[in-house]
């Protein structure tokens, strides 16, 4: 996940693309930034031309080898711009990002407790927060849990309710 200072905006860093504007001696002249689609080199080639308009630097076109931002240095990472302003040095370093939601199961928290939910599994317990708070009359419950069958993808043929058997409940 990479963060623009600028717009707020927020872009998985496997999928925008960077690349190096040279001119024929060699010099940089700086970078151009791509999100990933079908025409992103096209895209590229253009706007690296228009660079090399703004600085004068001769006809001859180079290249231009794209590489996702998880390959940039962090020397690179201040020099590229972000796809929404343009300004260089307004991207954030790439950053783990899990959609995952972690949660801890039973009455002790340790490291052999945590679980993870999908999101859509966890999304009921936020979604329905003001009606449990309705429900509790005015007072937030110590915890919610969620009682429901798992999805699909939890299933086995060969057991009748693999569900209860993961709640413990036999």
């Amino acid at each position: 996940m990479v963060d623009c200072k600028e717009s707020k905006m927020r872009y998985r860093a496997d999928q925008l693309f960077f690349g190096k504007v040279e001119t024929q001696d060699g010099e940089t002249l700086g970078y151009v930034s791509v999100m990933e689609d079908a025409a992103m080199q096209a895209e590229a080639e253009k706007k690296a031309e228009k660079m090399r308009k703004s600085a004068q630097a001769g006809a001859l076109k180079l290249p231009i080898e794209l590489k996702d931002l998880t390959e940039a240095t962090p020397e690179e990472i201040e020099l590229v711009p972000s796809p929404a302003t343009g300004k260089p040095g307004s991207l954030t370093p790439p950053r783990a990002f899990n959609l995952m939601f972690q949660t801890q199961v039973g009455a002790m928290s340790d490291a052999s407790s945590t679980a993870y939910l999908r999101p859509e599994t966890a999304q009921g317990i936020f979604v329905n927060f003001k009606t449990t708070q309705n429900v509790a009359r005015g007072k937030l419950p110590f915890g919610i849990a969620q009682v429901r069958p798992p999805p699909a993808s939890f299933w086995c043929s060969s057991q009748r309710w693999p569900h209860r058997i993961l709640r413990g409940v036999h």
